[in-house]
């Protein structure tokens, strides 16, 4: 009789382990298959704890600390997961490569199955914080009744969802998008006269419609504005996810140079991919995005988050924020060499261990990929004059540029967004 209890209570520990379905009970007890990480659900609420003995045989979480997150400690735990959109139904643990494609040694990642069908993830990191916040609601993933921990058909190992309809969706091409509504995204087609680039601007909605610009990008030209719809399905080729767009061309301005001519309606089936860097189109069928010079269809347009433009500049590129609210142009001129001293180890040396003073004269340098630079001039003062010696050009958006003293050529030292 003892052996059969013994027996039971083995295979429930088992069934509590990675992914599967809801267990009978009022509480779910998940962890991964190495047993790093467990995640302890009770009332919709998620609680996880981490194993040190488990990560110390896996990871070393000296270095991990020293390089990575000096100041911190290892966290065990329990650390709740604040702020999620709806109570936890169920969730699914497990390393995926591609949501953690900076580390040496990948973390688990963990999915949060929410009762309302949605979906949120967070990296399983102990050095983070004393809570482990959630990404938000992975877009256009509805429905999902079901997580598995599985290799996908490279046999990578991957976590895929299951919507009501029993399709399948690896979540590798849906993890990095949660912010893809607040934001904009910039395809680089090549550049173009004045050293511009022309570029296609994207623009998702909640609401399953979109806009594309074709646009030169800095000053904000647009030979083309498209509006139309999307849909996302769970048809599947190499693993990706198909997005059907359908885009109706609203204008054309008429600009003289005839490769600006207007563009065609289109529509188009694309498989999508996302890093965390790239949120990737592949064409699979109908019309193209873009046609190269002799006429074939460009087939991959890897594409780069920009902040949402408030349109204030008539819908043209503005580094995705208003410059007098959250760029250095209202800084004060205290404000503007406190930032450059800030960053720019060489100037903070030159002003507080050599003596030199910090100038703002109100003068500026206009560059073509930042905008109109306001210059913070450093030097010393004798008999009363005082020397210019180092330039320095502050961008609206946060870029630090050194002026090279033999050629003249600006040299670029800190950006905030490389």
């Amino acid at each position: 009789m003892k052996k059969a209890v013994i027996y039971v209570l083995l295979l429930c520990v088992i069934c509590f382990t990675g992914c599967g379905q809801k267990p009978g009970g009022g509480i779910i007890i998940r962890q991964d298959a190495e047993g790093l990480v467990e995640v302890r659900i009770e009332d919709g609420e998620a609680e996880i704890t981490f194993n040190k003995d488990k990560w110390e045989e896996l990871y070393d979480l000296d270095y991990i600390a020293e390089d990575y997150y000096p100041g911190r400690t290892f966290v065990s735990g329990p650390l709740s997961v604040p702020y999620l959109s709806a109570k936890v139904k169920d969730v699914c643990i497990g390393k995926v490569g591609a949501l953690d494609p900076w580390a040496e040694e990948t973390m688990p990642a963990i999915l949060l199955l929410l009762d309302d069908g949605s979906l949120e993830w967070l990296l399983a990191n102990p050095f983070l914080t004393d809570m482990m916040y959630p990404s938000g609601k992975l877009p256009w993933l509805k429905g999902i009744v079901s997580l598995s921990y599985a290799a996908d058909d490279a046999g990578e190992m991957t976590i895929f969802a299951t919507d009501k309809g029993r399709s399948s969706y690896d979540v590798r091409s849906f993890c990095w998008l949660t912010d893809i509504f607040e934001s904009e995204w910039v395809y680089e087609i090549g550049v173009v006269h004045d050293g511009d680039i022309h570029c296609l601007t994207f623009k998702f909605n909640e609401d399953n419609t979109l806009s594309m610009r074709s646009e030169l990008r800095y000053i904000g030209d647009a030979n083309a504005l498209f509006t139309g719809k999307y849909t996302v399905s769970g048809s599947f080729a190499g693993g990706k996810p198909v997005m059907l767009l359908e885009l109706w061309n609203e204008f054309d301005l008429d600009m003289p140079d005839p490769n600006l001519t207007r563009p065609p309606d289109l529509t188009g089936e694309y498989f999508f991919s996302s890093d965390g860097e790239f949120f990737t189109l592949y064409l699979a069928d109908g019309d193209a995005l873009h046609y190269a010079e002799d006429g074939t269809p460009v087939l991959t347009y890897p594409f780069e988050k920009e902040w949402a433009s408030d349109d204030s500049n008539g819908g043209g590129y503005n580094g995705g924020y208003d410059e007098a609210e959250y760029g250095t142009a209202d800084y004060t001129a205290d404000e503007l060499i406190d930032f450059l001293l800030e960053h720019v180890e060489k100037a903070r040396e030159m002003v507080q261990d050599l003596g030199m003073t910090a100038l703002v004269t109100g003068e500026t340098e206009e560059f073509m990929d930042a905008g109109v630079c306001r210059l913070v001039i450093l030097g010393t003062n004798h008999a009363g004059q005082f020397v210019r010696e180092v330039y320095y050009a502050i961008s609206p958006y946060y870029s630090i540029y050194e002026q090279d003293p033999v050629y003249g050529n600006w040299l670029l030292v800190y950006d905030m967004w490389p």
